[in-house]
């Protein structure tokens, strides 16, 4: 008998992993008869069990053409919008309608609250002529601009923690997310970090629900365990290289080309249980589809239709909208009501000649700083 080395034990042990990883296993036939096939960009649903419902080329393209894009000064000019209509329900203006209050406030306003928010204090460069009064000013400023959202996230994410039955995960605002999420990886994660410019996107306390219970999916589905362990792995594999070509090509093999397709499914899951937990919580279901419409106004048409030289890790957002949809029971394609973007103009009826097109830069001026 040839005697088994090490190279055929370690491609037995390979061989075993992916098995466990496809699920096969005694009783596991029928459910690879009905496995659906492989998707190079979208989910698959190979590496989950949640109900994928079918989505085609055509779907995906008639939801991206009826998203018109936003421009970088019109996601600005929402964001900081949206932060007055934040202050104005969570009951902090009487006397006044909604519209009418965001329409002044944004006709007014010198150094937007909106952007202030989502100021990085430690990527801030002051310049020679500013003084210590207006250093300490616009770290106040970012702090008072950032309570009415922490308030908001801290109501939400509370709900949500509930009605996952997980109350130890908290969630803050981190500035350095900026216009994202992410759960903390590890073994025993118990904090998401918000970036303030995603509170004011989604603009709802039901889009952010889904926000956060999207990221709290990723916790309590072990998916942020899991990547701690493949982490680990990389770190290990790549211990002797440390950061050199060859180790950023190994680092680029196990991170990017191995497990695409497990990373798109797990993605959708997290969105499946996000609705889950919305809907305990008594958050309407069917915001989650309408943020991601939004997110989808911030990406180029041709980005989402383009193949990158490694698969993507994580499916197209229209394919994640069309999906939360139908397990919110929405027609996103065939109601008009779910149609188009609002105008980030409309609801204000203020337009260019009466609101001032305001840059990071231009608020960086009220404090003599440099804001990147």
């Amino acid at each position: 008998m040839w005697p088994v080395g090490p190279r055929v034990r370690g491609s037995t042990v390979t061989l075993v992993l992916v098995l466990v990883s496809l699920g096969v296993g005694p009783g596991c036939a029928p459910k690879l008869r009905s496995m659906p096939s492989p998707s190079l960009t979208g989910c698959g649903g190979l590496f989950t069990t949640v109900p994928l419902s079918h989505v085609t080329s055509g779907d995906l393209r008639a939801l991206e053409e009826s998203v018109p894009r936003l421009t970088p000064s019109e996601l600005n000019l929402r964001l900081r919008g949206n932060y007055y209509r934040i202050h104005y329900d969570d009951g902090g203006v009487t006397g006044e309608s909604r519209d009418a209050f965001v329409t002044r406030m944004l006709s007014e306003e010198h150094a937007p609250p909106g952007l202030l928010a989502g100021v990085v204090l430690k990527s801030v460069t002051f310049a020679p002529a500013s003084t210590p009064a207006q250093q300490q000013a616009l770290r106040q400023a970012v702090g008072d601009a950032r309570k009415p959202l922490e308030q908001r996230l801290e109501r939400v994410a509370a709900r949500i923690a509930a009605a996952a039955a997980r109350p130890d995960v908290t969630c803050r605002l981190d500035a350095r997310m900026q216009l994202n999420a992410g759960a903390e990886v590890g073994f025993t994660p118990r904090r998401i970090l918000i970036g303030p410019s995603l509170v004011l996107l989604a603009e709802s306390e039901d889009a952010l629900a889904f926000v956060i219970g999207h990221e709290l999916a990723h916790v309590i589905r072990h998916h942020t365990k899991l990547k701690a362990v493949l982490d680990l792995l990389i770190r290990m594999v790549t211990l002797g290289y440390r950061s050199g070509v060859v180790g950023e090509f190994i680092v680029g093999i196990l991170s990017q080309g191995s497990i695409p397709a497990y990373n798109r499914d797990k993605e959708c899951e997290a969105d499946y249980y996000a609705l889950q937990y919305m809907k305990t919580a008594d958050y309407e279901p069917g915001a989650a589809a309408e943020f991601l419409k939004v997110v989808l106004a911030l990406t180029p048409a041709t980005a989402e239709r383009r193949v990158p030289s490694f698969f993507p890790e994580y499916p197209p957002v229209a394919e994640r909208a069309l999906h939360l949809a139908d397990w919110a029971g929405i027609d996103l394609l065939g109601d008009p009501s779910t149609g188009s973007l609002p105008n980030p103009q409309s609801s204000e009826g203020a337009g260019p000649a009466t609101v001032q097109d305001l840059s990071l830069g231009d608020v960086g001026e009220s404090f003599g700083a440099v804001l990147e």
